[in-house]
Formats: structure tokens, C-alpha cells, sequence
């Protein structure tokens, strides 16, 4: 699949940082556009898998992935952690859900059916958290590193916007808890409001008014507009959102692990 010459670039910078090679692979069954594994355990290499959606131009994404790992090697080793998953976090999506008149209650759903849900919200979550903040510096840069990618980022802008108003909808709303649904529309109105400022779109916040999420998203915008944008202050910016949504405590810093190179 021939990439964007940006992609390419952005690729060959996360090579130099990091010293892995970067794979791509093109894989039809792949359940996203874009999915990049990182160089960890016995994989020495970063592993691009692109799904092969001739509507779809996932160069935007295998940019801005890379960048977000590239974040991460611009570190020195003893900075670069990773969001690590904590069972505290899981049993408190747990707690909301058989939390009286909760969602296990009003849907009569069995332990399992509970800890299959929890264990989606609660990876969503987790995926939004450390993602959106970091990712929207990540924009930012490739904004005024690649301009030529302009189309693609507002491309591919435009339809996260809009798969974020899914949670607007009334079976997401009615299978989330409160607070789990208050922390990840934030996320989405701190994003909306990210592009709405960039693009000069104020009504790209219109649907977050409603249910109160325009408050929250602009004071996470305002954190992330105080707190200094280099790579070493991600983790300042990740722990700083999950203060305001609710999420302190659901998750650990890990070190990131490299892989184990060769014995020569």
C-alpha cells in the first residue's frame, strides 16, 4: 500500500529515535483502520498494521500513531513509562455498574455479562485518556511539521468528531454509568474543542451543550493549553485529565520495556 511521503517520514524519525526498524503490513482482517504495536519483548520492531479500506486514507493515523510513540523515545530511557492498567480501576467501573438502580440492576445482567462490560468501558476509558491529550499535541505537531497532511488531518479529524457523538446516543448513554459517561464526553468536548478553535468552528461544540460537557471539555483544554507541550510533560497532562474526569487511581505508570536485543 503506497503512504502518504509523510508517513514515510514520520516512520524514518521513529527509526532513528528509537533504534527498531518499522514494519508495515497490510491486514484485512484487522478490526480498526490503524493499529501500531510498539517494539517490545521478543519483537524488536515497531509493527504497523493497516487495514485495506480503499474509502479510507489511513496515512493521517499511521502519523500520528507513530507520533505518539516517537513522543515517547524523544524521552531518555529513565522517563519513558506507559499507562499501565490497575485492577482498581476495573472494580470501580464494576462498583458503578451494581451500584443500586445501575446498569447490571436495570439489565439483569450475570457476573460475567458484568465483568464483560466493565471490562470494555473500562478499557475505553483508559484508551481515551491516554490518547486524546497526548494525540492533540501529536496534531499540533504534524500540523507544523507536515502541512501538506492538512487534508488528512482535518479528514480524519472530522471522523473522530464525529464517531464521538455516539456517545450522545441514547443506548450509550443508558449502558454507561454516570460518571464513566461524564468523564469520557469531557474527553470528546475537550477535543471538539481543540479542532473548533483550530478551524474556527465554534459549532463543532454545539452538541456538547446539552449535557453539560462543554464546562467540562473547555477547563481540560485549559489544563492542556497551561501545562508545557514537550513529550516530558505527557505524563504532567495525562494525570492532570484524569484529576478532573474522575479517573486518579485507575491506572499506573509503567516503565516502558524494551526488547531484549541480541547476545552477538
Amino acid at each position: 500500500m503506497e503512504l502518504h511521503p509523510a508517513a514515510h517520514d514520520v516512520m524514518q524519525l521513529l527509526e532513528s529515535a528509537s533504534g527498531y526498524p518499522v514494519r508495515v503490513t497490510v491486514l484485512p482482517a484487522l478490526d480498526v483502520e490503524v493499529r501500531v504495536q510498539m517494539a517490545r519483548g521478543a519483537a524488536p520492531v515497531h509493527h504497523v498494521m493497516i487495514h485495506p479500506r480503499p474509502t479510507t486514507a489511513p496515512d493521517y493515523r499511521v502519523c500520528r500513531e507513530c507520533g505518539r510513540i516517537l513522543r515517547l523515545f524523544s524521552l531518555p530511557p529513565e522517563q519513558q513509562v506507559e499507562v499501565a492498567p490497575l485492577a482498581a480501576g476495573r472494580e470501580a467501573v464494576v462498583r458503578m455498574l451494581r451500584a443500586p438502580n445501575g446498569v447490571a440492576y436495570r439489565y439483569r445482567l450475570d457476573e460475567a455479562q458484568t465483568g464483560s462490560l466493565a471490562e470494555r468501558l473500562y478499557g475505553g476509558l483508559m484508551l481515551q485518556l491516554r490518547t486524546t491529550a497526548v494525540g492533540l499535541r501529536v496534531d499540533d505537531w504534524l500540523a507544523d511539521r507536515f502541512p501538506d497532511l492538512e487534508p488528512l488531518q482535518r479528514l480524519t479529524a472530522r471522523r473522530d468528531l464525529a464517531e464521538n457523538l455516539a456517545l450522545l446516543e441514547p443506548e450509550a448513554r443508558a449502558m454507561a454509568p454516570a460518571p464513566a459517561l461524564v468523564a469520557s464526553l469531557a474527553m470528546a468536548a475537550a477535543e471538539a474543542d481543540h479542532w473548533a478553535r483550530a478551524w474556527g468552528e465554534p459549532e463543532l461544540l454545539a452538541p456538547y451543550r446539552a449535557p453539560g460537557s462543554f464546562r467540562d471539555g473547555r477547563a481540560l483544554m485549559r489544563v492542556w493549553r497551561e501545562i508545557p507541550a514537550d513529550p516530558a510533560h505527557d505524563r504532567d497532562l495525562v494525570d492532570a485529565w484524569a484529576r478532573m474526569v474522575g479517573l486518579e487511581g485507575w491506572y499506573a505508570w509503567r516503565a516502558y520495556q524494551p526488547p531484549q536485543r541480541p547476545t552477538p
